[in-house]
């Protein structure tokens, strides 16, 4: 699914930052990492989260959520949920 929320914003013409895809990330968790990040999310116009549950549960999202927040304010923050699940609910989190 989200690859093709990827493949959807890219035809809208937006250009899409994701992390994983990035071949300059370091392998190993240190602190580049974090700094990448942040100057992504600096860069950038828009910060758009796509709100899996996996995503809902990792403490690097929620960090760049709240760095994103920083950043962006509302008026440039999405969060987009996306479910597999057949109720569309999430389990644990708002």
């Amino acid at each position: 699914m989200i690859k093709q929320v990827i493949t959807l914003l890219n035809k809208l013409g937006v250009d899409v930052y994701v992390d994983w895809l990035d071949n300059g990330m370091p392998q190993n968790t240190n602190c580049s990492i974090a700094t990448r990040i942040k100057g992504k999310i600096k860069q950038n116009d828009k910060f758009i989260l796509l709100a899996t549950e996996a995503a809902i549960v990792s403490k690097w999202c929620n960090w760049e959520l709240g760095y994103g927040g920083a950043q962006k304010y509302f008026k440039n923050i999405v969060v987009m949920a996306i479910t597999n699940s057949e109720n569309n609910s999430f389990s644990g989190s708002e």
